[in-house]
């Protein structure tokens, strides 16, 4: 494995114990991996984490491109750096990104810069949608994985522009019948217990997705379809 693979952290900071499992979770994923926890534990501006993460994610990416995988707020500027450096990037995975903010920030908007730039349709999030329907077509390979039951993101709030032809990968313990998910948008639907925001990027069902798709192990594809705009914010 030659790529290095590189997962930045989440919204508030992984704690010590979070960075073990991830770090544990991960191994044999690529050949080294990084990770590069949020500055001020996320709660700055987006593009104050992006300019402080950006040097060392270009510094990494001289040599070969990189295996960049973003969560939650991390999906955010993973996804930034593969539109703003195409071609340091061989492969983008993204864990509950919020592409289109979260309903919740709108309850504690007042707790940090961060935070008031996810309440859905803020403009910063719309200068974010901008930037990608611009340059979704020139993204690498793309996957995003979401858990159903998501109580911090919901699953619609994960979509990238269709022109980006992102891969989606759905973690639930719904019955596969039940749900509405259009077939040409998930590889597979994981049937897992106990997925949710704050344990996504560990969880064994996600890591094992996420290992066949750097190591390039075919996914059988779903038997049925949802639709991410059906599925009710969980609390």
């Amino acid at each position: 494995m030659e790529e290095l693979a590189v997962l930045v952290g989440p919204t508030l900071g992984l704690s010590r114990r979070g960075e073990a499992q991830v770090r544990v979770a991960w191994a044999g994923c690529a050949r080294e991996l990084r990770i590069l926890e949020l500055p001020h534990r996320g709660l700055q501006p987006v593009e104050a984490s992006y300019a402080a993460l950006e040097p060392m994610l270009l510094r990494w990416s001289e040599l070969r491109p990189l295996v960049l995988a973003g969560w939650s707020q991390g999906g955010l500027i993973a996804v930034l750096f593969a539109l703003r450096h195409p071609n340091r990037v061989r492969q983008l995975l993204v864990l509950a990104p919020p592409f289109a903010g979260t309903p919740r920030a709108h309850l504690v908007a007042w707790s940090s810069p961060f935070v008031a730039q996810m309440r859905p349709g803020s403009l910063w999030l719309r200068q974010f949608a901008d930037e990608v329907a611009t340059g979704a077509a020139g993204l690498p390979e793309t996957h995003v994985l979401v858990a159903l039951r998501d109580a911090v993101v919901p699953v619609g709030s994960s979509l990238l522009p269709a022109a980006a032809q992102a891969t989606y990968h759905c973690f639930g313990s719904r019955p596969a019948s039940e749900l509405r998910l259009p077939q040409e948008l998930v590889v597979g639907y994981v049937w897992a217990r106990g997925v949710g925001h704050l344990n996504l990027a560990f969880h064994p069902a996600v890591v094992r997705r996420l290992r066949q798709i750097v190591l390039g192990v075919a996914v059988e594809p779903a038997a049925t379809s949802w639709r991410p705009e059906a599925e009710p914010f969980s609390a």
